[in-house]
Parts: structure tokens; C-alpha cells; sequence
């Protein structure tokens, strides 16, 4: 009843809160689930890495698309580590964003002029 609970010491009535509302999860079975999550993480990175160092890098930079073996090979650990982000530009067949500065702009006739 709610009369017992308010009648019951502060301290009490907390951890009943605590246990009831917050279930508080043990250190142990929350670093399990960061190691399991990051495991996960790791595995998919470890699939997917292959596939897109065959494949995909050529069509996310085109200038990747006439390397060799060796290039495919150095960026594996990286394709491995930043797979959601690479996957993403792969799914939407996005080229790398082009460099913005004075001196493509000046070329291009966007420029600031000076005039001396």
C-alpha cells in the first residue's frame, strides 16, 4: 500500500526505488555488453573490408579505381575501422566531396578580385 511506503526510513524507500525503477545492471554485464557490442562492430568491419577494397573503393574515389593490390591493401585496416561511414557513401554512389579553396575558386572565376 502507498501508506506503508511513505511510512517506511528514507533509506529504505530509496533502494525499494532504486530496485524497482532503475534496475540497476551489475559492472560486469555492462562491460560484457560494451565488449559484445564492439565485437559485433569489429566483425562487420572485418566482412565488409574485403568487399569494398575489391570493389567499392573505385566507385567511391574514382581515383582508386586503377590501383593495384598494394593500395587495396594498406586501406583494409581503415575500410575495416570506418565501415558504416564508407558503406554509406558506397550505397549512395557519392563521389568524395571536392576541395573548396582560393585557388580552385580562383580558377573556376569565383575568386575575390583584388583590384591594385
Amino acid at each position: 500500500s502507498t501508506a506503508g511506503f511513505f511510512n517506511q526510513s528514507r533509506e529504505r524507500r530509496r533502494g525499494l526505488l532504486a530496485r524497482v525503477y532503475f534496475r540497476p545492471m551489475s559492472i560486469v554485464r555492462a562491460a560484457e555488453v560494451v565488449v559484445l557490442l564492439g565485437a559485433v562492430y569489429v566483425a562487420c568491419g572485418l566482412v565488409f573490408a574485403p568487399f569494398f577494397a575489391w570493389r567499392g573503393v573505385g566507385r567511391v574515389d574514382p581515383a582508386a579505381r586503377t590501383t593495384g593490390l598494394g593500395f587495396r591493401l594498406i586501406v583494409l585496416p581503415g575500410v575495416a575501422a570506418l565501415w558504416p561511414v564508407l558503406l554509406r557513401r558506397w550505397l549512395a554512389g557519392r563521389q568524395p566531396p571536392a576541395e573548396r579553396n582560393a585557388h580552385r575558386d580562383a580558377a573556376a572565376g569565383r575568386g575575390r578580385r583584388v583590384d591594385g
